[in-house]
């Protein structure tokens, strides 16, 4: 299979000042898949539209938005696309819509979640968020655990937890009831876009862990490579240990590219880079990465 792959961020933490883009902590990244325009997460703010403006792209053509969890620095833009932007279709994972919060060092439990929701929003009323209303944008909440896009594009959710070094972050919470409890992220969806020489995955954030998100989507493609990966790897509160352990990982996948950056931390960017050579791109605010074999 001969595929055509232009990957162009629009926004993630580190601002482009050759281009003169600004950045802003969340991802944001315009997916062409040959011909086919997708928006995989919505950054923070509407910055990103400025940004897309800035680099002469062009967001009104895309009907298809994926929005890989529920998290307020991946889903905060929405609401400004939408505005001027309507009848979208939008596919996120299923709990996409439970209340998401963060306990920080102090003890202090603060909102994490969707920015354009209330706290105490029933998912019941969902259909009902003015700006979706208005917009006529259609949501699609994936329940499987592989949903086929269209040819050659799919969403993976449901990742197993296998390894012993990816454990769960219980800094993350979900209120059900007045309750908080700790968030597996049943939401998260990667984007899987498939090649000649296998699969090239997005990920927004990974709080599955990346080793278990890849493992799971080879798995599902029968084993199938993985040829590149591109996004957020949540390992910027790693310890030495499991970012070693990652690492070890990564080098058995032996993928072509790796362009990670947003949650993964400075120091631990430049670990890769270290790692992997020619074959790390540090895929900030602006980068394009674009191929086709």
């Amino acid at each position: 299979m001969k595929s055509m792959i232009k990957v162009t961020t629009i926004i993630e933490n580190h601002s482009n000042p050759v281009l003169g883009v600004p950045g802003e902590h969340g991802l944001s990244m315009k997916v062409e898949y040959n011909g086919r325009p997708l928006l995989f997460d919505t950054g923070q703010t509407g910055i990103f539209l400025d940004n897309a403006d800035r680099m002469n792209i062009d967001l009104n053509e895309i009907h298809d938005i994926i929005l890989s969890h529920g998290h307020y620095d991946h889903t905060g833009g929405l609401p400004a696309y939408l505005k001027q932007n309507h009848g979208k279709r939008i596919y996120v994972g299923r709990d996409f819509f439970e209340r998401k919060f963060r306990k920080n060092p102090d003890g202090t439990i603060v909102y994490n979640g969707n920015p354009f929701l209330s706290e105490e929003c029933r998912e019941e009323e969902i259909s009902n968020v003015p700006f979706l209303k208005e917009s006529a944008a259609a949501v699609h909440v994936i329940e499987d655990k592989i949903y086929q896009l269209y040819e050659g594009i799919w969403l993976v959710r449901g990742f197993k937890r296998k390894n012993d070094f990816e454990t769960p972050d219980d800094r993350f919470l979900i209120k059900k009831n007045s309750k908080f409890f700790p968030d597996r992220f049943q939401d998260e969806i990667v984007l899987c876009l498939d090649t000649a020489k296998g699969i090239v995955l997005l990920a927004g954030c990974s709080h599955a862990g990346i080793i278990n998100i890849t493992e799971t989507v080879r798995e599902r493609f029968a084993g199938r490579p993985i040829r590149g990966i591109i996004g957020g790897t949540h390992l910027i509160h790693a310890e030495e240990e499991r970012l070693h352990r990652t690492i070890e990982e990564l080098k058995k996948l032996n993928p072509e590219f790796l362009a990670v950056s947003h949650c993964t931390g400075d120091d631990n960017i430049q670990r890769l880079g270290k790692e992997f050579g020619e074959r790390f791109i540090m895929n900030i605010t602006g980068n394009r990465i674009e191929f086709s074999e």
